[in-house]
C-alpha cells in the first residue's frame, strides 16, 4: 500500500514535470496531451484493491515514467501523426500504454519501479518484444 507521503511526492512530481516541460508544451503539445495527463493523474489516485483483492495502485515511479513517455510521444507526434495512447493500470502497481493503429499494436508496460518493457505486433503475424 502506498503511503500518503508517497502520493504527495507523486503529486509534486506531476507538477514539477508539468512546470519544466511547460515551455516545450507551447510548441509541441498535441490536442490529446492534456487529456492523457489528466488520465494519469486520475490513475494516481486509485486505491489498493481497485481491481479486486491484491491489486496495487500505480506506484509514483511508474506514474512519473508514464508522464515522461506520454510527453515524448506527444513531441514525436508533431513529426508524424500518431493516435493518442490508451492508458490502463496494471494490477501489480504499473501502467500500460497502448497504441492500436493501421494494423500495428504497440503495448508499453511501465513497471512499479519505472522500468519499461514493450511489445510490437503486426496484424497477420510478426512481433517483437523489448525491455528498456
Amino acid at each position: 500500500m502506498i503511503s500518503s507521503a508517497s502520493r504527495a511526492v507523486c503529486r509534486w512530481a506531476f507538477r514539477a514535470i508539468a512546470y519544466v516541460a511547460g515551455v516545450a508544451d507551447v510548441v509541441l503539445e498535441q490536442p490529446w496531451l492534456a487529456r492523457k495527463l489528466r488520465r494519469l493523474e486520475e490513475l494516481g489516485r486509485l486505491e489498493a484493491g481497485w481491481d479486486g483483492a491484491g491489486s496495487r495502485p500505480p506506484d509514483p515511479p511508474a506514474l512519473v515514467a508514464a508522464v515522461a513517455l506520454v510527453r515524448l510521444f506527444s513531441a514525436w507526434a508533431t513529426l508524424r501523426p500518431v493516435c493518442p495512447p490508451q492508458i490502463v493500470p496494471v494490477a501489480g502497481g504499473g501502467l500500460q500504454l497502448e497504441w492500436h493503429e493501421q494494423g500495428l499494436d504497440l503495448e508499453v508496460v511501465v513497471g512499479l519501479d519505472g522500468g519499461i518493457s514493450g511489445s510490437l505486433a503486426r496484424a497477420g503475424g510478426g512481433s517483437a518484444e523489448a525491455v528498456w
